[in-house]
């Protein structure tokens, strides 16, 4: 499941509307986000890489999108100063499919009855 309503709706009150449009702005406001990390990456920026990356982390938690909660989770661990030894490359390119997944859903309209 690419996104838990159910989990996230208490976090907005149940208001569904609010929900919604945070979803909405989430997509306008992070739509460039996977590729700003690889830019801070490439160009030797680690701590602008590790907050945008801590940033997405509760972005996403927050709205229900729990497996790009924990693939971020995984990012932050690669990203500290003791590394997780993980990939951040190959974690950007399975975020980047998530996130694919979750935008479209949420262009299509996320139905929440």
């Amino acid at each position: 499941m690419i996104l838990d309503a159910a989990d996230a709706l208490p976090r907005f009150a149940g208001q569904k509307d609010l929900y919604v449009m945070v979803l909405e702005k989430v997509v306008a406001d992070y739509g460039q986000s996977v590729q700003e990390i690889r830019d801070f990456l490439a160009g030797g920026s680690q701590a602008d890489a590790k907050f945008l990356t801590h940033t997405l982390k509760g972005v996403m938690g927050n709205v229900g999108a729990k497996s790009l909660f924990a693939l971020y989770a995984r990012l932050e661990a690669a990203l500290a100063d003791e590394p997780s030894g993980e990939n951040p490359t190959s974690l950007l390119d399975e975020i980047v499919a998530d996130t694919d997944k979750l935008f479209a859903l949420i262009r299509s309209g996320v139905e929440l009855d």
